[in-house]
């Protein structure tokens, strides 16, 4: 057909690949690839963290219900998100803006001591601060506890674009 552009270069416009040359994009690729591990997995362990985190999120403990309550509301001042996936980890509450991870430790961490110490330092070595709360301590003392992530969030350094 005469007086259309070319199929292949059709093709090419319209491919989702042709983002990738934008400096922008690769910037905020590298900053997640960073940011959350993704070069650290496969493909089918990503889905499979994926698919967990997502049950994760449907099920939460009741402590992690309850300080999901205060730190979803925007009263913090930071945006924390539920049952993210870093790495190979599944952490319960992630500040990404701060790399900051709170873990709600309950009867599902008894006898992990050691397992949740090699995380805390897998994390670490990613860039993010762990602070562990337990259980009883957020359905007892939420206020307290709140206030506690908080400040801590608040004395780590923005990581991102500038506010």
């Amino acid at each position: 057909m005469k007086g259309g552009p070319h199929p292949a270069r059709l093709r090419r416009a319209a491919s989702p690949l042709s983002v990738l040359g934008s400096a922008r994009f690769r910037a905020r690729l590298s900053l997640e690839v960073c940011m959350f591990a993704r070069s650290l997995v496969s493909t089918a362990q990503a889905a499979l963290l994926a698919e967990r985190a997502r049950f994760m999120r449907a099920s939460p403990t009741r402590g992690e219900e309850w300080l999901w309550r205060e730190l979803s509301a925007s009263k913090t001042g930071f945006a924390f998100r539920r049952q993210l996936v870093i790495g190979n980890c599944i952490v319960d509450f992630a500040c990404t803006k701060r790399r900051l991870v709170v873990e709600v430790d309950g009867a599902a961490h008894i006898g992990r001591e050691r397992l949740d110490a090699h995380r805390d330092r897998v994390l670490a070595s990613l860039g993010w601060c762990v602070v562990r709360v337990s259980e009883e301590d957020v359905v007892n003392h939420l206020a307290a506890v709140v206030a506690r992530i908080c400040s801590i969030a608040a004395a780590r350094p923005y990581v991102g674009r500038a506010p």
